[in-house]
């Protein structure tokens, strides 16, 4: 697939713009990741991640994209984060899953 957001200009590519929210929603939803670079930059949707997740533990259950998140976070300097399914977010970095939240938690 196409990257949707090459060739954009940086100032309609950030994330923090609320006006930009229902684009990222869309494209959010499309098979594979969504990348942010680090000053909040959506830099492509749709990729799919070439790593090793031998190294890395997930928890039992979980998928490919829970091992792929893990396992980039364990090469690289990004955050990796992960919505399941089922609404539970999970969140990634070295390697390790940092944060869970599941739906129930939201409505305090």
């Amino acid at each position: 697939m196409l990257n949707p957001f090459k060739g954009h200009a940086t100032t309609d590519l950030l994330i923090t713009d609320k006006e930009n929210w229902e684009t990222f929603k869309e494209f959010a939803q499309l098979d594979g990741v969504f990348v942010v670079a680090g000053r909040g930059v959506v830099c492509a949707s749709g990729r799919y991640l070439d790593v090793d997740a031998r190294s890395v533990h997930i928890q039992q259950g979980l998928g490919g994209r829970h091992a792929a998140s893990a396992a980039i976070t364990a090469e690289t300097d990004a955050v990796a984060v992960v919505v399941s399914e089922s609404g539970v977010i999970r969140t990634y970095h070295d390697g390790k899953q940092i944060l869970e939240i599941a739906p129930k938690e939201w409505a305090g």
